[in-house]
């Protein structure tokens, strides 16, 4: 058949502005790219001049891939006089004799104020595009008009092309005819959120409220697939809608809501106001083919675009040293407004070991910088910024906010705040002062305590506290410390304080529902008196509401650990036993807790049968299977420590685990699946084709290689192909493995493999050929350069923690003659050691991929 391919042109316009309205936003990777290029310090565009409109005209040659356009640009001088514009001007050329500058005014002959003999050309580094004038008037408005002509590329960045292919299987690169469109004026807006696409997309799908126009579009041939993202997106907006007490529709004429399936987009996702655009994988749904997985991540994906038209749209962060007042909200709200759509998908509960439990990891890194950082003033900083904790921490500081404040003062501070900042930019103290203002005299209970000290102690420092608790059974009198976190050294150099919301219960009346702290911790030690006497357990941080770790005394661990392995172990929250799971995990890593008590006090997953703790469960045996790999005994063991697993949303990822440790039966299920699929068409469910493949192939040959690659390259269902291109790497055989590894290097060919896909192509490919027993090419060499810092640390850990496993496998838990001391001495405040360790440093992690 002959190929007949579709052009489509997309546009994320960075306008050629005198000033950017507001900031424009990284999220998008195309931007990250971008200010890798910048080198110069003094990048910001001076504020001598505001943009206050915008008049854009296009021309798109789509046979030539070029386009042209002409800009009238509307801007106020300031207070000072001056004589040259900065504007922003990337990939363009200047037509110079179109250039003018002239008094917006029809009272007076248009004059062009513009120096002559100028050349305008965009700056290397600093994309800076320079018009000199005569002396332009403080307080007056000027019209700034231009022509312009670019080149269409195909690197995702601006206003670039792409392509798919029609229901008939045909691909073209020439679309006949030519029309004029003309938008409507848009409200206020920051220039960054203005997108627009030249395709011959059709509305896939449609809303039944003409009130509430929401329309969903993509290419012409995919079926059903879009039904989802317009039933879960219409249902999200209202929710937003309703929370805010802000609907959408109003806030500007004209308001529409439409949603783009991209074939080739190097974000996930982007918040253009009124056209929010998707890689076809996070919008596109197919019930029969699509595991479940896809499906929860475009819900969770079409919250957080959605949840930005309030939280980075209506109202823009200042300047990206406080990027978490939209990235934040954002990622705070994707989990809160798809648990109120979709209960069954489990994002409250996911919330805690998605995103607060990855954002404490990474903020126990020396490396870790404060949500808030006035020193965000260079290319590299601002980069730097766009990170897991940016985004989760905000996220989890938003959430612990909430439940210091309660849900009703929470929300109505927020709705203040929007009201109060709409259509234009805003900063902390912004925040701070709308939810003191309807808090009211809900913090008086805590002495002083205001939103703007408590928030300020955790937005404006790195790092996290660690909760040392010493309990004395007798007394009952319960002895917490507060020390800086770190990962690789137990207490960060650097020890900080925060003001930290406690919450706790204890065994004889427990209550893990009241998240109403009881007091505030801001020194480094407190004395709290737990009511009873006695052997009991004690937990703080209930349902994990802060973010903070804990760490117990040995007696206190050990009625924990009893308690855990109890038939009534459910009377702890299961949100807790996460958070025990997950401290244990890295009290351990950090060489607090040594791994023999860690894996003790785990014991009890054998019983376990919830979510979040074995969602917390299995970053940290991964992280210990790593180290282990090249350890048959210990790898044997911990095999069979983890061959429990239990809900829907789990099995895929124990499946994946149980699989990836070697695990016998995981390998020969797949393997069986793997072949039934090939020579007898037998369908392998959607939830099991990640590790299905993976195994597969793994165990495979060549020939299994050739039809699963076969069958990728005829996939249309663009989440269908992420699972299959992360999977193809898994395979064992060298033969298939090179053939991988060709496919991604030749250019010829690659175009059968998206351009946001070449990472995860890469990186499964790389992966195997990197462990394999071919020996390395020359070339490879400089590549595992990089990972010899790594990889001695990893030594290290290995060296240092290998017996400790030994030891635990060796003896198991042995509950018999298992005591808890009924008192024990107490420890004075004054001399409760602070935790050592002789670890070695490891690593920051990379941040887990959001793609299965």
């Amino acid at each position: 058949m002959a190929s007949r391919w579709f052009n489509l042109i997309l546009g994320v316009i960075l306008l050629q502005s005198v000033l950017a309205f507001g900031p424009i936003d990284v999220t998008d990777a195309e931007w990250i790219e971008y200010m890798n290029l910048l080198s110069d310090p003094n990048y910001r565009l001076p504020t001598t001049t505001k943009p206050i409109n915008y008049k854009v005209k296009l021309d798109t040659n789509l046979q030539n891939f070029e386009y042209s356009g002409d800009v009238e640009i509307k801007i106020k001088v300031g207070a000072v006089a001056v004589n040259e514009i900065q504007l922003h001007c990337r990939g363009l050329t200047i037509t110079p004799s179109s250039v003018s500058v002239s008094l917006d005014t029809t009272t007076l002959p248009v004059t062009n104020l513009v120096q002559p003999s100028q050349s305008f050309t965009c700056e290397a580094n600093t994309d800076f595009l320079k018009i000199s004038t005569s002396n332009l008037n403080p307080n007056t408005d000027y019209i700034v008009k231009m022509s312009f002509t670019g080149t269409l590329q195909t690197d995702m960045r601006g206003f670039y092309r792409s392509w798919y292919v029609d229901n008939s299987g045909q691909r073209s690169s020439i679309i006949a005819g030519k029309i004029t469109e003309t938008f409507y004026t848009t409200p206020i807006m920051s220039t960054y959120l203005l997108a627009f696409i030249v395709s011959n997309y059709i509305p896939v799908e449609t809303g039944t409220n003409s009130q509430r126009p929401f329309r969903i579009f993509a290419r012409n041939n995919i079926g059903d697939t879009g039904k989802y993202s317009l039933e879960i997106g219409e249902k999200l907006l209202s929710l937003m809608e309703t929370y805010t007490a802000y609907p959408y529709y109003t806030m500007a004429d004209n308001m529409e809501m439409k949603q783009a399936a991209i074939p080739d987009f190097s974000a996930g996702a982007m918040e253009n106001w009124g056209l929010l655009t998707y890689r076809e994988a996070l919008i596109l749904y197919d019930p029969a083919n699509s595991n479940n997985w896809y499906k929860q991540r475009i819900a969770n994906i079409i919250s957080h675009e959605i949840a930005h038209m309030w939280f980075g749209n209506l109202v823009t962060c200042d300047w990206w040293d406080t990027l978490w007042l939209n990235e934040g909200f954002a990622r705070f709200y994707q989990y809160y407004l798809t648990h109120e759509a979709e209960p069954e998908m489990g994002y409250g509960t996911r919330f805690i070991v998605e995103q607060l439990q990855v954002a404490m990891l990474s903020d126990s890194f020396a490396s870790a910088h404060a949500l808030t950082n006035p020193d965000v003033s260079d290319p590299d900083s601002v980069r730097d910024h766009f990170s897991t904790i940016t985004f989760a921490k905000g996220a989890s500081i938003l959430r612990m906010t909430q439940h210091l404040l309660g849900e009703n003062i929470y929300q109505r501070g927020l709705q203040a705040y929007l009201k109060d900042r709409a259509f234009t930019t805003a900063t902390p103290e912004d925040l701070f002062r709308n939810l003191d203002a309807a808090a009211g005299n809900a913090l008086d209970a805590y002495d002083g305590m205001t939103i703007a000290r408590y928030f300020k102690s955790w937005s404006d420092k790195a790092g996290h506290p660690l909760l040392t608790v010493n309990v004395d059974h007798v007394s009952g009198r319960m002895t917490v410390v507060q020390t800086q976190f770190d990962v690789n050294d137990g207490v960060a150099s650097s020890n900080g304080l925060w003001d930290i919301p406690l919450t706790w219960t204890r065994a004889e009346n427990p209550d893990f529902n009241n998240l109403k702290p009881s007091e505030f911790m801001s020194g480094p030690l407190k004395v709290i008196d737990r009511g009873s006497t006695g052997r009991e357990w004690v937990i703080f941080n209930k349902q994990q509401s802060g973010f903070y770790r804990v760490n117990y005394d040995p007696s206190t661990w050990a009625l924990i650990t009893l308690a855990l392995r109890s038939d009534n172990r459910e009377v702890i929250h299961e949100y807790n036993r996460a958070q025990i799971v997950d401290d244990v995990f890295v009290l351990a890593r950090s060489s607090i807790m040594s791994y023999t008590r860690a894996l003790n006090i785990l014991s009890f997953l054998e019983f376990e049968d919830k979510y979040a703790p074995w969602a917390a469960a299995i970053p940290g045996f991964n992280f210990a299977l790593r180290r282990l790999a090249h350890d048959d005994n210990e790898r044997e063991n911990l095999k069979g420590a983890n061959s429990h697993f239990m809900d829907d949303l789990l099995r895929m990822h124990v499946m994946t685990f149980l699989c990836n440790a070697g695990h016998e039966q995981c390998s020969e299920a797949a393997t069986q699946s793997f072949q039934a699929w090939r020579f007898n068409g037998t369908r392998i469910p959607p939830n099991m084709r990640p590790w299905v493949y993976c195994g597969g192939l793994r165990n495979g040959n060549e020939a299994d290689f050739d039809y699963f690659w076969q069958r990728y390259l005829a996939e249309d269902l663009s989440n269908e192909k992420v699972v299959m291109i992360n999977a193809a790497g898994c395979t064992g055989n060298e033969n298939a493995l090179h053939k991988l590894l060709n496919i991604i290097v030749d250019t010829s060919v690659t175009q059968d493999i998206r351009p946001q896909d070449y990472s995860a192509a890469i990186s499964s490919a790389v992966e195997t050929w990197l462990t394999s027993a071919t020996p390395p090419p020359a070339a490879a060499i400089t590549v595992a350069r990089h990972g010899i810092a790594t990889s001695r640390a990893n030594m290290q850990w290995y060296t240092r923690r290998l017996p400790e496993f030994a030891e635990y496998f060796r003896t198991g838990y042995i509950e018999e003659g298992f005591e808890v001391p009924d008192s024990e001495p107490s420890t004075s405040p004054t001399t409760i050691p602070e935790p050592t360790t002789t670890e070695e440093p490891i690593s920051d992690p990379t941040t887990p991929s959001d793609y299965p």
